[in-house]
């Protein structure tokens, strides 16, 4: 807004709302991810320790071992496809692989529902 209003030039604006609209929908996944791996490691330290380390290193990692294929479906190349954004371990073969913003939703949706599912199984074996 404080560009806007300083005559700042805005540029291409027609992906603003779509862009925005899958953002939030990554940003509620992303939360309910959050909780179902906060159900499976009870430690909150300890879940927050082993998302990032998921992020930042396994999964960079195991992008550069796997085909394009089986890349899209980890979680956080996903969220990069839903963002429109590029990790820096793309290539032309994973960009060729990527899948539309309904499938990376899709993508990201499903493991929250594996997460969430393995955290609600684990939290009621443990309570009973």
């Amino acid at each position: 807004v404080g560009g806007v209003a300083s005559g700042m030039d805005t540029g291409d604006m027609s992906n603003a709302v779509p862009g925005t609209a899958w953002a939030l929908v990554l940003t509620t996944l992303a939360a309910v991810l959050g909780l179902g791996v906060g159900l499976i490691i009870r430690h909150s330290a300890a879940a927050v320790t082993s998302v990032l380390v998921w992020a930042l290193a396994v999964e960079t990692l195991v992008r550069g071992m796997v085909p394009a294929n089986v890349s899209r479906l980890l979680p956080f190349t996903a969220a990069h496809g839903l963002l429109g954004t590029r990790a820096a371990a793309d290539t032309p073969e994973t960009l060729a692989a990527a899948l539309s913003n309904l499938g990376n939703a899709a993508v990201i949706g499903g493991w929250v529902a594996v997460m969430v599912g393995i955290g609600t199984a684990l939290m009621i074996r443990k309570d009973a």
